[in-house]
């Protein structure tokens, strides 16, 4: 009875939807969690640099360059905060990092840490809520489709 007006085909399209949903949800928990494993390891064991900002990669990353403890030229891309006004703006500035040879994670902007763990914290709880919602709506789905079935 709750399902028959919508009918098998609306209701697959609906759980397909549901599903790539949460696989997008999952993916990005899981790219904001390695971000802040990763960030918190250069942090731990990294040594510190000053490093040039060579150009902008993307709304939240820039291309750095700096010099290594043995002498050699590094490039690496760092997560930033959104670079959409002026006084964010990094092109061209000398700023300290702390950096990772082996294994060679991204350089970490120090000026930036809190902002990224921000953020970070931000979208790995929005992501589980996500989750979790999706995944409470399919088990109320999936338990009204057996105890009542599609007649």
């Amino acid at each position: 009875m709750f399902l028959k007006p919508f009918g098998l085909k609306v209701i697959l399209v609906g759980t397909i939807g549901l599903a790539l949903l949460l696989i997008a949800s999952l993916w990005d928990l899981y790219g904001n969690v390695v971000e802040q494993r990763h960030r918190h390891e250069v942090l731990a064991d990294g040594k510190e640099a000053m490093a040039l900002v060579l150009k902008s990669s993307g709304l939240q990353s820039v291309i750095l360059r700096w010099t290594d403890f043995d002498g050699q030229s590094r490039t690496g891309e760092a997560r930033t905060r959104k670079q959409v006004s002026s006084d964010r703006r990094f092109v061209g500035e000398q700023v300290a990092i702390k950096y990772l040879v082996d294994p060679p994670f991204e350089p970490v902007i120090l000026s930036e840490i809190e902002d990224r763990e921000r953020e970070n914290h931000f979208w790995i709880n929005s992501n589980l809520w996500v989750a979790s919602v999706i995944l409470v709506g399919c088990a109320l789905i999936g338990f009204q489709v057996l105890r009542r079935g599609f007649t």
